[in-house]
């Protein structure tokens, strides 16, 4: 529920009030002093008359008008009007009630009217008929609430002064005990809200907590990566340092291998040599290599004349061996056909039988004997 602030008072015509604007907006303690008659009660009375249109003196309306003797003298009388600023929240509003008035307020005729404005507009709210209960729902309270709550302490003097007996019968006068549980239930309430925003609260440390573990699981995962880190970083490192020795091993082997080769070239820088005989050497060297090499070309040529020639006698050979067949299967057919040969094979005259013999190996000797 926003605050409700109120800015002033204004009376015109009110019991012994004629004419009056009070400031309610006085920072601190207001103490309001005077003789009595004087309107302190008056003004408390205008207050609770203009919100509510409640008489406290449980008189008729028509008592709320100026007593007569409190008129300005030589003046009309334009009746009575209590009007009443305050704030809720960024909007002002404005409670104006009419007994018989004569004149306006803020552009509208008073009368006998109830009007209320909202930032200087005249405002309908939701029950345009009755603007009191529009006043209840905005005051978040009714008039007797109201009396009690805010009125009450102006009887609390009296109240310490008298007997038991006059405080019971004070206290039942003055205090309606609906206020009592109008005021508990809205405690209640109150305490329901809280309880609310406990419970919300509550929600949100819980999310929070469970954040704040998830980040910590997180942080931890973190360090457990960043050690696995340092440890492949001073592995990387301890194998760099490795590789160094080695490297510097491999350099002063290199730098051994340099000296012994500069103590060689030394050596050969003091030496002195027969530049003729090294050159006769050389040349005959080169002279040992053409001779070489015209070696190997004659013997290249020897071998590829003895491969050739290999072939040669490989087809010989074979060609032999099928004479060979092709004699030896004559023989046997020229056997075989002049085995029981009788007549010459040349005029075909018999054959003597005392020469038969000698004539086949006559005639054998001279188609297969070599010649």
């Amino acid at each position: 529920m926003n605050k409700i602030v109120f800015n002033f008072i204004d009376i015109q015509n009110f019991r012994n009030i004629p004419k009056l604007h009070f400031n309610l907006d006085q920072p601190g303690i207001n103490i309001i002093r005077g003789i009595n008659g004087a309107g302190k009660t008056s003004l408390f009375e205008a207050l609770v008359w203009g919100l509510y249109n409640v008489n406290l003196k449980n008189t008729s309306n028509d008592d709320v008008v100026t007593w007569s003797e409190n008129r300005n003298l030589g003046e009309e009388f334009i009746g009575t009007r209590v009007l009443i600023s305050f704030n809720i929240g960024k909007d002002n509003y404005i409670v104006a009630r009419h007994k018989d008035y004569k004149l306006e307020t803020l552009g509208y005729e008073g009368k006998n009217k109830l009007l209320i404005f909202v930032n200087n507009t005249l405002y309908s709210g939701l029950h345009k008929k009755d603007n009191q209960l529009i006043i209840n729902e905005l005051l978040g309270m009714d008039s007797k609430m109201f009396i009690n709550s805010i009125l009450f302490g102006q009887r609390m003097p009296r109240f310490l002064d008298v007997s038991n007996a006059d405080k019971r019968e004070l206290f039942e006068k003055f205090v309606d005990l609906s206020f009592i549980k109008e005021a508990k239930d809205y405690a209640t309430q109150v305490i329901n809200v809280l309880k609310d925003k406990i419970n919300e609260k509550n929600n949100v440390i819980n999310r929070l907590n469970y954040e704040v573990s998830y980040l910590e699981k997180e942080i931890a995962d973190v360090d457990v990566y960043n050690q696995n880190l340092i440890n492949q970083r001073n592995n990387v490192i301890n194998n760099l340092k490795k590789e160094i020795q080695e490297f510097d091993n491999l350099i002063k082997l290199e730098q051994q291998k340099l000296n012994d080769l500069s103590k060689k070239v030394e050596n050969l820088e003091n030496n002195t040599f027969d530049v003729d005989e090294l050159r006769k050497k050389h040349s005959e060297l080169l002279r040992n290599k053409e001779d070489l090499n015209n070696t190997l070309n004659e013997k290249d040529k020897i071998l590829m004349l003895i491969k050739n020639s290999t072939k040669n006698i490989n087809e010989w050979q074979s060609l032999i061996e099928d004479y060979t067949i092709q004699i030896k299967e004559l023989k046997n057919k020229y056997i075989e056909k002049t085995k029981d040969a009788i007549y010459c094979y040349a005029c075909g005259q018999k054959l003597p039988e005392n020469k038969i013999e000698s004539i086949k190996k006559s005639m054998y000797d001279d188609n297969f004997k070599p010649h």
